[in-house]
């Protein structure tokens, strides 16, 4: 790499010679190897690098949900406490470390000593040599070594500052298509703007500064060029939050796994690189199960393509960008479903139809994770959400019909309410979600949403009596709400084999797990999937994919299950029959408990990935139904309307 002046950038600018747009060069980039840093934390909020040492702003978080802040050198050495008050914003330079809880700053020795302590708001700051930089408001204050003001500039809002590293201050400000930089001391007439860039960072002497454009870090050197230096995706960092250039030739970076640095290293023989697969995502990440696959994995390696870019794009442009990355035919192997439109998708043709590619036979619950027909993705856990009742009230019931519901509202106690934040919107997402599964046939193109059944459902919510949130400040567990009647069906989130058992010990009295009511009168409980994967059909990888998959189900010890823990339960059978054992060999279930969670997960219909648009269509129309506007049967007939013909063009 060419080596450079390390005023260059900062005189280019100044001369004038840098207005205009960078030029982007093309190429793979640098073999860089990532290294993971112990840092001894629950998370990171904040990595920086002063003099030979890396700082990192730790945080744990206590039984209670307390978060407790501290400041750490090196990963061991403890620098500084700060309890519960939140450590935002942390640099150093030559005159010592400062810290920022957002209204409060404080200068620290480099052992931990508080050496000032001024009530100044900041945004964001930096140092360099001995002086701070803050910016806050749309204006940046240089403080001095002991926090006396040295001079200010006005930067305008939205405005950030990067240290570079060629040893000026640079603003970064938003731009049409990316990011406008210029050195602080210039001032904007020597502006460039950077193509696509999302996020600036300190760079080296050769390349002051280092950018975020895509899944790729470009360093934006001399010349005004952005040069790619390291794909992000093929070095396993996930959704990169901050990098710095260090004098050494490595980077240290921040994602959601935590700190770590990158290092250059030789490239292996093109005949040694294993099949990649890229799991595109949208704001959520699979992390921990992408590594743990890619440890054990040896002719495969998974990499995420986070297109919201660590959450610097929206997600509406980020299924843009992966909509137009699909068309050119460069879209991911796989997509973690989060945020997606996973209908549309699979209308399409884009996903692959899962039963043809592994054995399903051992999955729970398969048939209400299916998706138009077929079972299109996949997931490690799952847990289900469905509404309580007392058995005094529903007696042996699997579920309950719209009927009941509002016989039941009318026999209500003074006080009481049906559920909580019993509204009509809420009861449409709750009901309509499953019903519409039920209601589009893909294949032939024909839906049915004029129905007795549907105009009575949205009858229900016309005339259903609303209780919404109240904003007070006491709380009542949700078992005592059931057991004195002040709710007639509760939430309950079954995640955990013992969950069911448990909450109607917390009851004291037979509880029915009903869910929502429904035209038919079943269970209205719904399959809430976690981070469900599927596979595109345009894939050459078919079985690296199956490979993954297989590992998503299976790729843990039943061992650590925890059978008590309610967040989810596995959907590989074998290992969710390990727990129910356990639980069962520990006094925790008797065979009856185990016997009933086991049909109520086979009366569980639906799963939570449904058709969004679809819901948005039935809560548009609805919302109009009452006296003198719109009947229920009006309103289902401009729902038949619109999603048939909705259905029509895309089956």
């Amino acid at each position: 790499m060419k080596r450079l002046a390390a005023a260059a950038l900062a005189l280019l600018f100044m001369a004038g010679c840098g207005a205009g747009t960078a030029q982007v060069a093309d190429g793979p980039g640098v073999a860089y190897a990532l290294e993971r840093m112990e840092y001894g934390a629950d998370a990171t909020g904040a990595v920086f690098a002063c003099g030979e040492d890396i700082y990192t702003v730790n945080m744990n978080f206590g039984a209670d949900g307390a978060q407790e802040y501290s400041l750490v050198r090196n990963g061991a050495g403890l620098v500084y406490e700060a309890g519960d008050s939140a450590i935002r914003l942390a640099c150093g330079g030559a005159s010592g470390l400062w810290l920022s809880d957002g209204g409060t700053l404080r200068q620290l020795s480099f052992a931990g000593e508080q050496l000032l302590s001024l009530e100044l708001p900041c945004d964001d700051m930096l140092c360099l040599g001995d002086e701070l930089y803050v910016l806050r408001g749309g204006r940046v204050e240089v403080l001095g070594s002991g926090g006396e003001a040295l001079r200010g500039f006005d930067v305008g809002e939205g405005a950030g500052i990067v240290r570079g590293g060629d040893g000026h201050v640079y603003v970064t400000l938003p731009a049409d298509d990316g990011l406008e930089t210029y050195p602080l001391e210039a001032g904007d007439s020597a502006s460039i703007v950077l193509p696509q860039v999302t996020a600036a960072y300190p760079g080296s002497a050769e390349y002051p500064l280092l950018c975020l454009r895509g899944g790729m870090l470009y360093g934006l050197d001399a010349a005004g060029a952005l040069e790619p230096l390291a794909d992000l995706d093929e070095c396993g960092v996930m959704g990169l939050r901050c990098a710095e250039a260090l004098g050494d030739g490595r980077i240290l970076v921040l994602d959601r796994l935590g700190p770590g640095l990158l290092s250059e290293h030789e490239a292996a023989s093109p005949g040694a690189e294993p099949a990649t697969l890229r799991l595109g995502t949208v704001g959520d990440s699979l992390s921990s199960i992408v590594e743990g696959f890619n440890a054990r994995s040896e002719g495969v390696v998974v990499r995420e393509t986070d297109y919201t870019q660590g959450g610097t794009v929206s997600v509406q442009d980020a299924l843009t960008r992966l909509a137009a990355d699909i068309a050119a035919g460069n879209g991911p192997d796989m997509l973690l479903t989060t945020n997606l439109p996973v209908h549309s998708y699979i209308r399409r043709g884009y996903m692959l139809e899962l039963s043809g590619l592994i054995d399903t036979e051992d999955i729970v619950m398969a048939e209400a994770l299916e998706v138009s027909g077929g079972l299109y993705c996949l997931a490690r856990g799952f847990g289900v959400e469905t509404y309580a009742g007392l058995a005094s009230d529903f007696g042996e019931a699997e579920g309950w019909t719209l009927e009941q519901y509002l016989e039941a509202e009318a026999g209500l106690l003074p006080g009481a309410v049906m559920f909580y934040n019993a509204t009509r919107e809420l009861f449409l997402r709750m009901t309509c979600a499953s019903y519409m599964q039920e209601a589009i046939d893909w294949e032939s193109g024909e839906c049915s949403f004029d129905t007795e059944g549907f105009v009575q459902l949205l009858d229900t919510a016309a005339r259903m009596t609303e209780y919404p949130e109240e904003t007070g400040f006491g709380y009542a567990p949700p078992a005592e709400l059931l057991r004195t009647g002040s709710e007639y069906v509760t939430l309950c989130y079954v995640g955990s084999v013992t969950r069911m058992a448990a909450f109607e010990a917390e009851v004291g009295e037979r509880v029915c797990f009903v869910g929502m009511p429904a035209p038919d009168g079943g269970n209205g409980s719904v399959m809430n999937v976690n981070g469900a994967v599927g596979v595109m059909a345009y894939t050459e990888q078919r079985a690296a994919c199956a490979d993954f998959l297989e590992y998503l189900l299976k790729g843990y010890d039943p061992s650590e299950l925890d059978y008590e823990r309610n967040s989810s339960m596995p959907m590989y059978r074998p290992y969710l029959e390990e727990l129910t054992s356990r639980a069962q060999a520990d006094g925790k279930l008797e065979g009856e408990d185990i016997a009933r969670f086991y049909e109520f997960l086979g009366l569980v219909r639906y799963s939570n990935l449904s058709d969004a648009e679809t819901l948005d269509i039935i809560l548009e129309e609805a919302s109009a139904i009452g006296p003198g506007t719109r009947t229920a049967a009006e309103a289902a007939a401009l729902i038949q309307d619109r999603i048939q013909t909705r259905v029509a063009e895309q089956s």
